[in-house]
């Protein structure tokens, strides 16, 4: 997991634990977690932004993994959907050749809306029948609040050890690094 063993995270293996990141419960405090269906297995970690000066953030990061693929997408396409008709204004990338499947979504915590803070960010990653996702809490920042090195570093990790990346297509596989030309 990304931040193991780093000062002020702490993991919990917990297959049960609900979702930090459930869109709805800022309008609806009983809304259901989405991520829970079809879940086999589940790894969390929790703790602060390494830059308390620039911003006060928390985070909390998990595992989530399904009994197959179709479970997964399930997962990501509720919290895809809850996010949309809760207010979080959600941008996806839909996953395309060997990319991962991301949702980024961002609202205030408050309701009505306050632009002081504080605000909650949720991000997923899907690769396969893996769900990853993050939801960071900022208080009085409207700057970004992803932990994108954990996200980037969990697609690499699913690619490596679980060999969760599709093959990449034709295209793909025939594009050559661009290098600059020297002088």
């Amino acid at each position: 997991m990304p931040h193991e063993g780093e000062i002020g995270w702490r993991r919990l293996d917990d297959t049960s634990i609900a979702s930090a990141f459930i869109p709805c419960r800022v309008l609806e405090p009983a809304a259901p977690d989405v991520t829970v269906p079809g879940r086999t297995d589940a790894r969390s970690m929790s703790g602060r932004d390494p830059n308390p000066n620039v911003r006060s953030a928390t985070y909390t990061e998990h595992l989530f993994v399904y009994e197959d693929e179709a479970a997964a997408k399930a997962a990501m396409r509720g919290l895809v959907e809850n996010a949309a008709r809760c207010g979080w204004r959600p941008a996806i990338q839909p996953g395309i050749g060997s990319d991962p499947e991301r949702l980024h979504a961002v609202r205030s915590l408050r309701e009505p809306a306050d632009l002081d803070g504080p605000f909650g960010y949720g991000t997923a990653l899907r690769r396969g029948n893996v769900l990853f996702v993050v939801f960071g809490e900022v208080d009085q920042s409207i700057t970004d609040g992803t932990d994108d090195l954990a996200m980037n570093a969990i697609g690499e990790m699913l690619c490596a050890s679980r060999q969760l990346c599709p093959a990449r297509s034709a295209a793909e596989a025939s594009w050559a690094p661009v290098t600059p030309r020297a002088g």
